[in-house]
């Protein structure tokens, strides 16, 4: 019941967030100008309808590249100039020019708009489109032109981006953040919540209404409250629980990907133990799990 509850609200919100977009997706050509959902669907499978559609790579005339393009040292000066044209802004751009050594691992944009100079360095191991190069550019948009950088769900190890009008940055990014990562774990929490304690006072009032007719108002009151007491108590902390888990495997992910791997490989291998049960094989995972958490 409680993840029914859960589910109506990811669908509210996932259908606040599809009318919001609309006007820009339609805007950017990201959907067509008669595109049209079937509104008896869930908000959730409305919102994949509309995210798999954007990234068709059918739709909206998107910038699309290699992700691991930085091979000489004029690469970001190249991507950076298409980035600008592809924004229409790039009779602004007066210089421009960027810098590349694999040996100090480090890379660098420096870019003369109008008469303002904008530089950055950031650190360069590989050949993958870094990530700082990305906000920087996101930046120079933004304060000169209004303008935030998209991007839209690709394949491959390619980037899609668009640029878009500042206005309508919001609306896009939420929709496709919604879809990448739905609820965080705070406000997965906090629908939790507020379902267990929509359930516990129905509850309370259903069982009190009932035991009255047996017990009397008074025992059934106490023993309605005490009951439900314990159950949202109960259920409340074990959701709290599960939030500080999600939070801190999220955390782990960020700061180092590769003992989050071996996490999940981990959980993965203690889930089949568990399903396998006394089996030889199930006998053999167990080993492997203990050894893993010693």
């Amino acid at each position: 019941m409680i993840n029914f509850l859960v589910n109506l609200q990811i669908d509210s919100e996932s259908d606040d967030l599809i009318n919001a977009a609309v006007p820009a997706l339609t805007k950017y050509d990201l959907i067509d100008a008669d595109y049209k959902d079937d509104e008896d669907n869930s908000g959730l499978e409305r919102l994949q309808c509309i995210i798999e559609t954007i990234g068709s790579g059918e739709s909206g005339g998107a910038l699309v590249f290699d992700a691991e393009c930085i091979d000489e040292t004029e690469s970001y000066a190249n991507l950076a100039m298409e980035m600008f044209e592809h924004a229409g802004v790039e009779k602004e751009i007066k210089k421009i020019k960027s810098s590349l050594n694999y040996e100090k691992e480090k890379a660098g944009l420096a870019v003369l708009i109008k008469d303002s100079p904008e530089k950055k360095v950031w650190s360069q191991s590989d050949d993958w489109v870094s990530g700082d190069f990305l906000s920087f550019m996101d930046n120079i948009f933004e304060q000169y032109f209004n303008k935030r950088i998209l991007s839209l769900p690709a394949s491959d190890q390619c980037i899609r981006l668009i640029i878009v009008d500042s206005e309508d940055y919001s609306a896009l990014h939420s929709l496709i953040r919604f879809s990448v990562s739905g609820y965080g774990p705070r406000k997965l929490y906090r629908a939790r919540l507020a379902s267990t304690l929509f359930i516990s006072v129905v509850g309370f009032i259903l069982s009190t209404i009932g035991g009255w007719l047996i017990f009397g108002f008074l025992w059934s009151f106490l023993a309605s409250a005490g009951v439900w007491s314990l159950i949202s108590v109960g259920l409340i902390l074990k959701y709290a629980w599960s939030c500080a888990q999600d939070e801190e495997a999220e955390e782990l992910r960020k700061t180092d990907p590769e003992d989050f791997g071996k996490a999940i490989a981990a959980a993965f291998v203690e889930e089949a133990a568990r399903r396998e049960g006394d089996s030889e094989m199930g006998k053999r995972l167990k080993k492997v799990a203990e050894i893993n958490r010693s």
